[in-house]
């Protein structure tokens, strides 16, 4: 007989995860410079990142068109982006993308009759695919860092292991939903350039907020959040973005003040997008 961790417990831990690492930013970080950094910021950088966060979900919702058409489920642009940014308002009471990609599949399985573990599928390399994207991303920040040149084995292993990755995705892809590869290019084109205007949204944070220097390195250590904010550690990823950044600033030696005002900035950002989902509540996916 197999033992099982109630969800409750899970859900309990990840609480007490997320509030860990809040109770600890809050203890490290100056804030009295953490106020003197964030008063500097100008509304325009802001809404400037809300842009740019917003075209990066677009993309997104391109990226996500795409795996659905392989699937056999064509939805125009505008049904598209209506579904996304409804499943969108989900994120706020599930995180992590959890509530959002289950209110897709209800909505799809709805509309097309299509298997549900179809769509599961197809939503699942679609995130997948974005991972990878931001694996990329973070790859070419990493070798335009003034890290890279203390850690030139990892350098020079980076490009193998980059494109085992790229080939092993491409052939599970090919297998599993078309035996062309120019679906996965195209879907890991959106994944880069999704990626990357979420990076450019951060660091304009960062360039509002005073600072002029080591932007790769500021947005290897952004991109790396990012996959720390996703994984199941704490409830929605809330506090684990803030504790990544604090943590690798503090070892590199960087702005620790202006590195949390951005994370935490962009976190606003990244909820206000979110809510953007009112204005298609209740949205029910039609024929046309």
């Amino acid at each position: 007989m197999t033992f099982k961790i109630p969800p409750f417990v899970i859900l309990v831990v990840k609480i007490l995860g997320s509030a860990a690492a809040i109770a600890l930013v809050i203890y490290k970080i100056d804030w009295s410079r953490f106020l003197i950094i964030a008063q500097k910021l100008d509304v325009f950088i802001i809404l400037f990142a809300f842009m740019l966060y917003n075209l990066s979900q677009i993309v997104s919702a391109l990226r996500c068109r795409l795996y659905l058409n392989l699937i056999g489920l064509p939805l125009s642009h505008g049904q598209n982006l209506s579904l996304y940014y409804a499943s969108m308002l989900y994120n706020l009471f599930l995180p992590g993308g959890i509530g959002g990609d289950g209110f897709k599949t209800f909505q799809l399985r709805r509309y097309s009759g299509i298997e549900t573990m179809v769509i599961v599928k197809a939503l699942l390399f679609d995130r997948l695919n974005g991972l990878l994207g931001l694996i990329i991303v973070a790859f070419f920040a990493f070798y335009w860092s003034s890290l890279s040149v203390y850690l030139l084995p990892a350098l020079w292993a980076s490009p193998v292991i980059l494109a085992m990755l790229v080939v092993v995705s491409a052939n599970i892809q090919r297998i599993w939903f078309s035996p062309s590869t120019f679906g996965f290019v195209s879907t890991l084109i959106y994944s880069v350039l999704g990626q990357l205007l979420q990076m450019c949204a951060a660091l304009v944070l960062l360039y509002g907020l005073g600072v002029r220097v080591h932007f790769p390195l500021y947005g290897l250590i952004f991109l790396c959040s990012s996959i720390v904010a996703q994984a199941p550690i704490t409830f929605g990823g809330v506090g684990a973005r803030e504790i990544t950044v604090l943590t690798a600033l503090g070892w590199l030696g960087l702005q620790t003040e202006a590195g949390l005002a951005m994370a935490m900035l962009f976190f606003v950002i990244q909820t206000l997008s979110n809510a953007l989902g009112l204005f298609w509540y209740g949205y029910q996916l039609q024929s046309q």
